[in-house]
């Protein structure tokens, strides 16, 4: 991507995790706020949990930076065959020796390591990303890791993040010990229609562009809808259309632009009924002189037609009325 062709300074929707651009969404801020209360309550297991993509990974990263001054494992890859691959994990993750060691000489430097930190006044926290992996024996040692404690509080604080499904399994009848010691649980929830568009605005902002050069409000609204405002299926779709308009030259991503980009990725309308329900609620047409002469007629592998029909739906939609739109495997109104 031309960072220049937007004027931006800055990539911005990228597909991993960036702090740096963060949008303080009301889920996202809602589950930081809990977390990091219930660390200095001293709780020693907590859960979060949410839909993929929908920020946990960042979430994490997150709650790291504002811990501030704590000792950190993140792990990213829950997918241990055993308890001695889930310890050298951990310990791998705290820069802590665990080469030639076995199960047994393990645990024992990952206590010795989290009670020496306790010790000195100073906080160990485990994140464990996708932990929906982890089989109940390995729960089960991190239940144990979770009881290392003393009369002054908990020596290692351990967060479990991961899918649904994670959920589920804590509630198996093997890990009743664990959920006795869940200190909350927490779900990432998708951004509401107006956030979804705020973030878009935001990374464009965030990267030195004017959201509004960029996208339109149509495109905002399509956007917004059809990723069901989950934020990694946002950055990708956003950072399509900025491919594709540049590709076509087009100087703002509008309707025609964002629904071809989501039709590239798959994101598309099944029946003429979803098709009125979305247009329907995109804000009133725009004048045919608004739509950009290389959008007015066949375009990027011939998916496009003309912009008049984008019109013509809108127009045409009404509370009974059916739309016999085709948005089939091809694209909008396949030529």
């Amino acid at each position: 991507m031309n960072l220049a062709y937007f004027h931006l300074h800055a990539r911005p929707f990228r597909p991993t995790p960036d702090t740096s651009s963060y949008y303080p969404a009301a889920t996202h801020e809602n589950a930081l706020t809990k977390l990091i209360q219930a660390i200095a309550d001293d709780e020693g297991l907590l859960v979060l949990t949410g839909a993929p993509g929908t920020g946990k990974t960042l979430v994490g990263h997150l709650l790291l930076a504002r811990l501030g001054d704590v000792a950190a494992a993140f792990i990213t890859n829950c997918r241990f065959a055993s308890r001695a691959e889930l310890l050298r994990g951990m310990l791998f993750d705290l820069s802590q020796p665990h080469q030639g060691m076995n199960e047994q000489d393990m645990r024992f430097a990952l206590t010795e390591y989290l009670l020496g930190n306790f010790a000195r006044g100073q906080k160990s926290v485990i994140l464990l990303d996708e932990a929906q992996d982890l089989s109940p024996d390995l729960l089960e040692e991190l239940r144990l890791l979770g009881n290392l404690e003393s009369s002054r509080g908990k020596a290692v604080h351990v967060v479990l993040m991961g899918q649904p499904s994670l959920l589920e399994s804590l509630r198996r009848p093997e890990l009743a010990s664990l959920q006795q010691r869940i200190g909350g649980r927490w779900q990432l929830e998708m951004l509401s229609l107006h956030e979804a568009a705020d973030y878009l605005q935001h990374h464009i902002r965030v990267a030195g562009g004017n959201p509004e050069e960029v996208f339109s409000g149509e495109a905002l609204s399509i956007l917004a809808e059809r990723t069901a405002g989950v934020p990694r299926l946002l950055n990708q779709a956003a950072a399509a259309c900025m491919a594709l308009a540049e590709s076509v030259e087009a100087e703002t991503i509008d309707a025609e632009v964002a629904l071809e980009a989501l039709t590239a990725l798959g994101y598309e309308m099944d029946n003429a009924e979803e098709a009125g329900e979305l247009i329907s609620a995109m804000p009133p047409a725009v004048p045919m002189a608004a739509v950009p002469e290389h959008l007015s007629r066949s375009g990027v592998g011939g998916k496009y037609r003309l912009g008049a029909e984008l019109n013509n739906f809108r127009q045409s939609v009404g509370p009974a009325s059916v739309l016999h739109a085709d948005f089939g495997p091809q694209g909008l109104m396949e030529s």
